[in-house]
């Protein structure tokens, strides 16, 4: 019989395979999920649970293959494929602990190996995060693990702002932001006030999905953010989120669910405050159910990943829920082995109720903290009837292509999108009485942003003689964003059943506002690798932004930077040969923050209310139409070195000059023009910053049944003004903190009290204050040492123990809670100040409780024990002048995190016998658990007045942060 193959069975026939396993080094173990690569074809494979791997279909010949696997160091070896054979290649990868091999970005289209980054650039991989169970904000993913950068959270509401305070906090008032981009679009990162709870605001990073994030890699200051124009002042946050890999299946399915709840940390205590238990009753335990789906797979040349988040959950005190949905989808298509293309889309539903707290009467805390009688300003019914709610759809998306006409040249173009339609809704029922509020209230804010960004660049390398490789780099960007406003006030409603703001009586405001913003840059860099030992760079940016001033000329960023691997160089002692790395580095960068929208328009008009009168325009500002950004400029020294065994430190100091900040200088009377707007900005103000950044990490017990990883971060930072340019200071909203020249930014900046004055008899008159009431520096709120410690235990392969502690010291806190219950009037609920108030025969008020009416012998003027009394009372008033002793030690050290995780996939396996089974972990994990404080309140970290703002560490009704215990389960398919 004759048969006859066809020409495709033959060309099968005449392919191999290649197979094998991925192992660490050291214990042993198989990695899943390590990414195997034939290096110049298109054929891969990802391990599988055990690490093993196959790659199908390879044409006889000799090829290298290479692996990578995060934490590990990349490997590749020869091989050779004979037609219709199978080849066993096995890999042992060495741990990578800090990831020297990763390729980090270092400016606007520039990237390299963290092992010779001229940058301190941090990263933060997501992969290593899991085992602590899962995060409910981005601001929780990043605190503590980035040394020089600290996340500031004011309060413990669901969905509320936090601040990223980098370094010295950048410029002259320190409210600067980091730039932030998600897979290449610009995200609006600013926080929305809407109709108020209080001082606190809701993120516009709250609808950020932190299961998928990938990474994110932390650019910390001018040096790292020249290249990003005016708006990297305060450096560039780069989130990354999860993409297909190469995978030995074409399927692969994750589903993880957490169920938990959020409880109060700390309880106000029944020693200072009267009324401490009421408070202490209004926290309950609020529900958290967590859901989240991904899908990942191959399609011939296309990847794809798509993920599904349900979140629901309820705050630690009524009114307060974040019921967020969230659904992306990644595509990586690869047309050809010169053309890449990625999408990246993200959709979600957000909605935050909010408590009301803080400087409010309708405040939850206000109404249980402030006086002996709760529920004093409003009734708790009325309180807990408000609603304010913020319902938020947001999509953030990008179109990336990379062509590669030629070896060598790349081309890249992005363009990102981000669009989110905001509603504030806040409702006042009319069967409450609220005060200044007539038969309720309906309030209705909206707020629509639409945030283009384009992105373009052309990437050359080539090689010059000695060896070196070089690369040009140039490239624009520009940034659009469009905003539009509405509000409206109505009061006056019949019932609470009918709710349409149309049904209100009485209009109380209404108005609307539009916004345009845009700014654009060119830049240019030039590269010189030296054999991975010298690296040097140099570039600059020409920059624009429709804020600016249109006679502030041009602006120019430069920037240039040098690393030298010393361990590589020859000249060293053999002592350094046990060093995988030792590396110095130096870099020199130029950034600014942008004027005020309206700080160059030479003059602006806006529309009188409506009046008997009618309506009209009046002046309401001056612009300068010199008004330039201001500018900071950055010198940043480093050393970085790692021992064998991967136990290494890195070093980074850094002094940052900033000048033209924008002061405000107040207009003289009019004088008869009719023209007086308040003030004119003028570039005036100097500000220096200095500090210093440690990250250390460790690795003394790796074997096959035990591993530990040890980490820490330690920083110090400072910072004074240097001039205002003849201003006067600059005071916070309560007066309490300044910017003055000579000064800290946000020195606390009040009298000191002298002592008592007693009048003819020896009576108690009131308080004498030092040199008339002079203001003194009481210290400042931000921290001037902050740092972290980590650890991460493994026994036997199926069992992980993580905790993560950070600290915070030589800081202050204005507790002025407390100081408003020690006032004259209603406000009188300070245990010891009522007492005091009794012993010198001063009046309590009739507000107080009739039990705290007990006899008592007042003390007699004039005697030791009077005076001492006195002496003592002073130190507890709380007014505006005298909050000296309210301005307490903000130190604090607290456990962040602690989870425990089981791995329980090899047991499930082999009870289950289902080998589709990629991964089942367990996981517990509390948050917050643990602080330790000499402030008196709960929480060190508050601030009445909202993340964003000049007004720091000032602790007013806030809500304390939770305690969050989760229980969780990861499945993999």
């Amino acid at each position: 019989m004759l048969f006859v193959l066809s020409p495709v069975w033959v060309a099968y026939a005449q392919q191999g395979v290649i197979r094998g396993q991925v192992i660490d080094r050291d214990t042993r173990e198989g990695l899943p999920g390590a990414n195997i690569v034939v290096q110049g074809t298109t054929l891969g494979a990802a391990t599988d649970i055990e690490g093993r791997y196959e790659i199908a279909n390879v044409p006889a010949g000799t090829y290298t293959v290479s692996v990578s696997y995060v934490g590990y160091r990349s490997a590749q070896q020869q091989v050779s494929v004979a037609a219709g054979a199978t080849v066993t290649l096995n890999f042992l990868l060495e741990p990578d602990v800090r990831g020297l091999e990763e390729i980090v970005v270092t400016g606007v289209a520039s990237r390299t190996a963290k092992a010779i980054a001229p940058l301190a650039v941090s990263r933060i991989n997501t992969a290593d995060l899991e085992v602590v169970g899962q995060y409910s904000s981005v601001s929780q993913l990043i605190s503590g693990k980035v040394a020089g950068l600290q996340i500031v959270n004011p309060s413990g509401n669901l969905g509320g702002g936090f601040r990223f305070f980098m370094r010295s906090g950048g410029g002259l008032y320190g409210t600067g932001q980091p730039v932030v981009y998600i897979d290449g679009v610009r995200v609006t990162n600013i926080e929305i006030g809407g109709f108020g709870v209080g001082g606190q605001q809701y993120s516009t990073l709250a609808g950020l999905n932190p299961e998928d994030i990938e990474s994110i890699e932390v650019i910390k200051g001018p040096a790292g953010g020249a290249l990003y124009g005016t708006s990297g002042q305060n450096g560039v946050i780069l989130i990354t989120t999860k993409r297909a890999r190469r995978l030995a299946n074409a399927l692969q399915v994750d589903y993880r669910s957490t169920f938990g709840y959020n409880t109060q940390a700390r309880k106000y205590d029944p020693d200072i405050y009267i009324t401490a238990d009421a408070a202490n009753a209004l926290f309950r335990r609020g529900p958290i159910q967590d859901h989240a789906l991904s899908i990942q797979g191959t399609a011939g040349w296309t990847r794809y990943y798509t993920s599904l988040d349900l979140r629901r959950e309820e705050g630690h005190l009524p009114s307060n829920a974040l019921n967020r949905r969230a659904f992306r989808a990644n595509f990586d298509a690869y047309p050809s082995d010169r053309v890449t293309v990625r999408v990246s889309s993200a959709f979600s539903l957000t909605e935050n109720d909010r408590p009301q707290n803080d400087n409010n009467i309708f405040g939850y805390l206000g109404n249980t903290l402030l006086t002996p009688i709760t529920w004093y300003f409003t009734d708790s019914a009325a309180v807990r009837a408000i609603e304010n709610k913020f319902r938020e759809n947001r999509f953030v998306g990008s179109i990336e292509m990379i062509w590669s006409p030629i070896a060598q040249l790349e081309l890249r173009g992005v363009m990102g999108y981000d669009g989110l339609d905001t509603r504030n809704d806040a409702t006042y029922p009319p069967i409450y009485r609220y005060s200044g509020r007539v038969r309720g209230e309906r309030n209705i804010y909206q707020l629509s942003r639409n945030q283009f960004n384009y992105d373009l660049s052309v990437r050359y390398s080539y090689t010059l003689p000695n060896q070196i490789r070089a690369t040009t780099i140039t490239g624009t960007q520009a940034f659009i964003v469009t905003q539009r406003t509405f509000w409206v006030t109505k009061q006056n409603f019949g019932s609470e059943l009918v709710k349409n703001i149309g049904s209100g009586l009485d209009f109380i405001n209404a108005n609307e506002g539009f916004t345009n913003a845009r700014e654009a840059g060119v830049f240019l860099q030039q590269e010189f690798n030296w054999q991975d030992k010298l690296f040097l760079s140099g570039g600059f940016r020409w920059d624009f932004a429709s804020a600016y001033g249109r006679d502030a000329g041009d602006i120019f960023y430069p920037r240039a930077d040098l690393s030298a691997r010393l361990d590589q160089l020859g000249f060293l002692p053999g002592f350094f040969n046990q060093f995988n790395l030792f590396k110095a580095r130096i870099a020199y960068g130029e950034s600014g923050a942008l004027p005020g929208l309206l700080d160059g328009q030479p003059l602006l008009w806006a529309p009188t209310p409506p009046s008997g009168y009618g309506v009209g325009l009046v002046v309401s500002r001056f612009g300068n139409t010199a008004i330039k950004p201001e500018r900071t400029r950055e010198i940043e020294l480093g050393l970085d070195f790692e021992f064998r065994g991967g136990h290494g430190v890195e070093l980074t100091y850094y002094r940052q000059y900033t000048s033209n900040s924008i002061v405000t200088f107040l207009l003289p009377p009019s004088g008869g023009t009719g023209v007086n707007s308040g003030g004119i900005p003028r570039n005036v103000g100097r500000i220096d910053g200095w500090g210093l950044e440690t990250a250390a990490y460790a690795n003394p017990i790796r074997t096959r049944n035990v591993q530990l990883s040890l980490n820490a971060t330690f920083t110090w930072q400072d910072n004074k003004v240097r001039s205002l340019g003849g201003s006067s200071p600059i005071f916070d909203a309560f007066s309490f903190t300044v910017i003055d020249e000579g000064l800290r930014r946000n020195t606390f900046y009040v009298p000191k009290i002298k002592g008592p004055r007693y009048d003819n008899q020896g009576r108690f008159a009131g308080v004498e204050l030092e040199n008339n009431g002079e203001r003194f520096d009481h210290g400042t709120p931000i921290p001037r040492y902050t740092g972290a410690i980590g650890m991460n235990l493994r026994l036997f392969r199926v069992l992980t123990l993580t905790a993560n502690s950070r600290y915070a010291l030589g800081h202050k806190v204005l507790n002025y809670t407390l100081a408003f219950t020690s006032r004259t009037g209603d406000f009188m609920n300070h245990r010891e100040y009522l007492e005091l108030r009794r012993k010198l025969g001063l009046s309590i008020g009739q507000n107080v409780p009739r039990e705290l009416w007990e006899p008592i012998t007042p003390l007699t003027p004039g005697t030791p024990e009077y005076q001492q009394a006195a002496e003592r009372y002073v130190r507890l008033l709380g007014t505006n002048n005298e909050v000296e002793n309210y301005i307490e030690p903000g130190d604090f050290w607290k456990l962040d995190e602690v989870a425990i995780s089981l791995d329980a996939t090899s047991w499930l396996r082999r009870l289950t016998r289902f080998p589709g089974l990629r991964s089942f972990v367990i996981t517990a994990a509390g948050r917050n658990l643990l602080i330790a404080t000499k402030y008196r309140n709960p929480d060190p970290e508050v601030n009445f007045n909202g993340g964003i703002t000049t007004t720091n560490g000032q602790d007013f009704l806030t809500l304390p942060g939770p305690r969050v215990y989760t229980l969780g389960v990861r499945i993999g398919l």
